[in-house]
């Protein structure tokens, strides 16, 4: 494996370990995708399409469906928005 690869992993791994706490930590506002709970569900099935830990899966299918139910705690803003009423 190629130094400047390994050492950009190393970069990257230690840039995780520091974000993924703040994230997992996090209670998102609203359900939007960039910065709600819809985000954080794809962070969860991001990093289960990278590692395959049925946890980080689990966690975004939590996520989508407490949004889908409304039990998130966030203001329902994506009602009668395009992709969220399907209007897309």
């Amino acid at each position: 494996m190629p130094a400047l690869y390994m050492h950009n992993s190393t970069r990257l791994t230690a840039a995780w370990q520091t974000i993924h706490p703040v994230i997992a930590a996090t209670t998102p506002r609203c359900e939007f995708l960039m910065t709600g709970t819809l985000g954080k569900a794809l962070y969860y099935f991001s990093l289960y399409e990278m590692t395959g830990e049925q946890a980080y899966g689990d966690e975004a299918l939590e996520l989508v469906y407490a949004v889908a139910e409304g039990t998130d705690g966030s203001p329902v803003a994506l009602a009668g928005t395009g992709l969220a009423a399907g209007q897309a």
